[in-house]
């Protein structure tokens, strides 16, 4: 019997389990990828993409001083 998973459900599990693979860069680098594909389509995930690395680096020069 085959159970069809999704990638949403592939991603879920990856970050429920990232704690044991942190220092793994080829699990980080698949669980990057399946994020991508968590989303309806190409614009729903650049549009997260790039609030992402906003946030980043709002972050990064606040914490800067």
């Amino acid at each position: 019997v085959y159970k069809i998973v999704t990638y949403a459900y592939l991603h879920s599990f990856l970050d429920k389990n990232i704690y044991k693979f942190k220092d793994d860069e080829n699990f980080i680098a698949f669980h990057n990828a399946m994020y991508r594909h968590t989303h309806r389509n190409v614009n729903d995930y650049l549009y997260y993409e790039m609030q992402d690395k906003f946030y980043r680096r709002i972050f990064e020069y606040n914490n800067k001083k």
